[in-house]
């Protein structure tokens, strides 16, 4: 502590913490003193290890769902998706373009981040999954994909189809 004054300040300091009885000197040499508290003003300490966290006993608690988490705006992004999908003959998106132009498009009153949250609810939901890709040139690209499997992603297809009419059908894909 006394290391950052300068050195005639601490020679003054020392001194005058022997002459008081707080310190005492046990070694010196011409730059440093070696000097610790006198026994009248040590405070002994036990050792104490440090406390270990507690073993948890039960489950972590489950995260609270998203304010749209069953709403009518992830129906909606999901329907979105699988037009977008059913556009395509392999059924992949390519995120990037599909979040700057249909969902800006679609839902203007949400942020950016709210939009990916939609995204990422329908991944954990499993109606679709996020693959990364390699690009030319060492770029990545991200591709979505939807699970025509899922439940809700059937829905959605037999409710495009119901709304097409008999003439006009929307694609499917693999």
């Amino acid at each position: 502590m006394l290391r950052r004054f300068p050195p005639e300040a601490i020679e003054d300091a020392v001194r005058t913490l022997v002459d008081e009885g707080f310190l005492e000197i046990t070694g010196e040499t011409p730059e440093r003193h070696r000097v610790r508290l006198t026994r009248a003003h040590r405070v002994y300490r036990p050792h104490r290890e440090s406390p270990r966290p507690p073993e948890p006993v039960e489950a972590p608690p489950v995260l609270p769902p998203l304010p749209f988490a069953d709403s009518d705006r992830v129906l909606e992004a999901l329907r979105i998706v699988v037009e977008e999908a059913s556009r395509f003959v392999r059924g992949e998106i390519y995120l990037g373009p599909f979040m700057k132009r249909r969902m800006n498009v679609a839902f203007p009153d949400l942020s950016n981040e709210d939009r990916k949250d939609i995204v990422d609810h329908l991944r954990d939901l499993g109606c679709v999954t996020l693959e990364r890709r390699k690009g030319g040139e060492g770029m990545e690209y991200t591709v979505m994909l939807v699970d025509r499997k899922h439940a809700a992603v059937r829905h959605v297809l037999r409710t495009l189809s119901a709304d097409a009419g008999p003439a006009e059908t929307p694609r499917t894909f693999a």
